[in-house]
């Protein structure tokens, strides 16, 4: 692949967003990235200081990326329709999805800082989902049959076993399933 004449941090980090979803942090080489990105070396090495660098900047943007969808999603959606919202969402950003998934399953590969990131990544969403689960609760737009913590679970588990499905024909279909059986148990009867 020819290298890129001008270095666009963005569409390095995008190319390496997907390699990382694609491959795990372990499997991506530094020589894969290069090849992949187009870009040289020594350019890589001073912008991101090395492939952990790299990694945290491609979580950091994919995490900000979910942070706005969701804050989008809360301002026009509530209670039921916001958790089904939510689950679209995760059908629809696989890539960031696996990245994160990666992270989680190498998480002692990556340094401290990483693995600092990711964590608050995740309290982060967990008391997001919270929050709305109980602003639903409060307006009785969520059923208080479970506990708010115990809903935010099974959206967490729901939503993971779309996001490890690898087509999503098949993501489409569990998310149905899920989202009904799941919608039984929450929905505030009428």
């Amino acid at each position: 692949m020819p290298r890129e004449k001008d270095f666009n941090q963005s569409t390095v980090i995008k190319k390496c967003t997907f390699l990382f979803a694609n491959n795990g942090y372990s499997a991506t080489g530094i020589q894969e990235i290069v090849e992949s990105t187009g870009i040289n070396r020594s350019s890589l090495y001073s912008t991101f200081k090395g492939k952990d660098e790299l990694f945290l900047t491609c979580l950091d943007v994919a995490s900000k990326e979910e942070i706005s969808a969701l804050n989008e999603m809360n301002k026009k959606f509530t209670g039921l329709k916001f958790v089904d919202s939510y689950l679209v969402s995760a059908i629809k950003s696989q890539t960031q999805s696996h990245l994160f998934k990666f992270a989680s399953a190498e998480f002692k590969l990556l340094n401290k800082k990483t693995q600092s990131f990711v964590n608050a990544h995740y309290r982060w969403r967990y008391h997001f989902l919270l929050s709305i689960v109980q602003e639903g609760q409060k307006t009785e737009k969520i059923s208080k049959k479970l506990e708010a913590k115990d809903i935010v679970v099974m959206l967490e588990l729901i939503t993971q076993g779309i996001q490890n499905l690898s087509s999503l024909a098949d993501a489409e279909k569990l998310y149905k399933k899920s989202v009904l059986r799941f919608s039984s148990l929450i929905k505030k009867k009428k």
